[in-house]
C-alpha cells in the first residue's frame, strides 16, 4: 500500500460509504447550518496512529472549511493557536471539541498535551426531571447555579 490511502479503491469506497451515511457536515449542523459534506476526515490521524481505513464511526463528513479548520489545528498543531480541533459552541451551548472537558472523560482520540480547561462546567435536573445545563465563570463564587428566587 501506498504512504497514503486516498487513491485506493477501498478508501473511495470507504469515503462514499460515510457521504452516504452523513452527507452534512458534521460540525457545521451540530452549528445549525445545512451544509453539504464533501470531505471524510479520520478522527484520529494516521500520523497519530489512526487506522487508514477506520471504521465509519471513526471518520467525519465535513465541508471544505471545517476540514481545513481542523486540520490545521491537530494535524499542524505547529501553526494552531489553540488546542481545540473546533472552535465554537453548538445550539445547546456545548463546546464543538467533543475532546472538550466540558464532556467528561477525555475521548481515545483526545491529545495529551493540549492543556485542560479552566472552566467548571455541568448539568443538573431541574424539579421536573429536565437536564439544565450551565457555565461556570468563577468558581470561586458557585458550584452550581442556583434556583430562582432561592436566595
Amino acid at each position: 500500500m501506498a504512504r497514503w490511502p486516498y487513491n485506493t479503491t477501498r478508501w473511495k469506497k470507504l469515503r462514499l460509504a460515510k457521504l452516504n451515511l452523513d452527507p452534512l457536515c458534521e460540525i457545521c449542523t451540530r452549528r445549525g447550518k445545512l451544509i453539504n459534506a464533501t470531505v471524510v476526515d479520520h478522527i484520529k490521524a494516521i500520523k497519530a496512529g489512526g487506522s487508514a481505513f477506520a471504521p465509519l464511526d471513526e471518520l467525519m463528513s465535513l465541508c471544505v472549511s471545517c476540514h481545513n479548520e481542523k486540520t490545521a489545528r491537530v494535524d499542524r498543531p505547529e501553526r494552531a493557536n489553540s488546542g481545540r480541533r473546533f472552535q465554537g459552541f453548538d445550539r445547546n451551548g456545548e463546546p464543538l471539541d467533543t475532546d472538550d472537558d466540558w464532556f467528561g472523560e477525555r475521548s481515545a482520540c483526545a491529545q495529551p498535551d493540549r492543556g485542560r480547561s479552566n472552566h467548571q462546567n455541568g448539568s443538573e435536573k431541574d424539579r421536573r426531571g429536565k437536564s439544565r445545563i450551565y457555565l461556570v465563570s468563577d468558581i470561586s463564587k458557585t458550584e452550581s447555579p442556583e434556583e430562582p428566587g432561592s436566595a
